[in-house]
C-alpha cells in the first residue's frame, strides 16, 4: 500500500509497499501496517490514539482483506484498539490516482471547539419559498472555532490506495 502519514502540520513519514515502489502504480491495501505505523506515531509522543475517521471505501477494503489462502486477514491489535467512524464526507477520490482516500487517526481528546457566541434559532414562515408551499423554514447557526492542544497526537494518512477505483 502507498500511503504517507502526516503528523501535525509536517510530514512525518512515507510509507511505500514493495509494489509501489517497483511500478509506481496505486496498489490496493494489502495489510494494516500503515495504520498500526500511524498509531506507533502517536504513542511517540505519549499520545493515546482513540480513533480513526476514513472514508466507506476504505473500510470497505480493509474489511475484504484475505491472505493466500483466502482467510479474513485479523487487523493487529494497534489497528483494533481505536474507534473506527466510516463517512461519506472522506473522499474516496482525494489523491492524483482515481482510488486514493485518506484515514484520520488522533487522540482526539486534543481537539476542542469553542463556541464563540450563542446559538441562533430562526424560524420563519415568510422567508424564502417556504410560504406558497405551506412550510416552515429553520435556521440554526453559531461561531465557533476549533483548535487541536496537541498537533503531534493528529496523523492524516495519505494516499490509501483500494481496489476497484
Amino acid at each position: 500500500m502507498f500511503a504517507r502519514i502526516r503528523r501535525g502540520a509536517r510530514t512525518a513519514r512515507r510509507f511505500e509497499s514493495d509494489q509501489r515502489a517497483k511500478d509506481r502504480a496505486h496498489a490496493a491495501i494489502a495489510d494494516y501496517t500503515v495504520f498500526s505505523n500511524a498509531v506507533q506515531e502517536i504513542l511517540a509522543v505519549n499520545g493515546a490514539p482513540s480513533g480513526f475517521i476514513t472514508s466507506r471505501a476504505v473500510v470497505t477494503a480493509l474489511d475484504q482483506l484475505v491472505d493466500t489462502l483466502g482467510r479474513p486477514i485479523r487487523p493487529v491489535p494497534s489497528f483494533e484498539r481505536p474507534t473506527k467512524f466510516a463517512t461519506n464526507q472522506v473522499s474516496p477520490n482525494l489523491g492524483t490516482g482515481q482510488n486514493e482516500s485518506e484515514a484520520y487517526i488522533a487522540d482526539w481528546m486534543q481537539a476542542t471547539i469553542a463556541i464563540r457566541t450563542e446559538t441562533k434559532l430562526e424560524v420563519s414562515r415568510v422567508a424564502a419559498d417556504v410560504f406558497p408551499k405551506l412550510g416552515v423554514g429553520v435556521r440554526i447557526y453559531l461561531r465557533a472555532d476549533f483548535q487541536l492542544m496537541h498537533p503531534d497526537q493528529f496523523c492524516v494518512i495519505t494516499g490509501i490506495g483500494r481496489s476497484g477505483g
